[in-house]
């Protein structure tokens, strides 16, 4: 995975805390939860890791999207909770994984899988967009 800039915000509104991904001047077709966008990081397949914010760091919400080299929305997860402060930290990167830290200290591993399946479990606080859904991504607290 690398780092990359080919992502910006239009649309964006703040009172809904929502707003358009644009991909290399086109306007992607979904609407995405995030103010500010954290991080883009690419993966040998063309896809991309796209990590929003709300942009209220006592109360923050984290949004990350996995769209797909023709700019087609392929999985989602965020993570909150209220009165929670939340600031994104990479810690390292793989071929298809990323270490990082939000709530704190707290380690977090999300993992890009090659297949979508059905998945249930995430850590507290965290959650699929679409849960009847097949997912690609997968977050894990890791052990400090």
């Amino acid at each position: 995975m690398r780092e990359v800039r080919r992502f910006s915000l239009a649309e964006v509104d703040s009172g809904r805390g929502t707003s358009r991904l644009v991909r290399e001047g086109r306007v992607l077709d979904f609407t995405v939860e995030g103010l500010l966008l954290e991080a883009q990081l690419e993966l040998e397949d063309g896809s991309c890791l796209v990590w929003l914010t709300q942009d209220c760091p006592f109360e923050e919400l984290l949004s990350v999207y996995l769209v797909g080299r023709e700019g087609q929305l392929l999985d989602s997860v965020s993570a909150g909770a209220p009165y929670t402060p939340g600031i994104l930290s990479i810690r390292a990167v793989g071929p298809d994984w990323v270490e990082f830290g939000f709530f704190g200290d707290a380690p977090y591993r999300l993992q890009v899988e090659p297949m979508a399946r059905f998945r249930r479990w995430l850590p507290l606080g965290w959650g699929y967009h679409r849960w009847l859904a097949r997912h690609r991504l997968t977050v894990n607290k890791l052990r400090p």
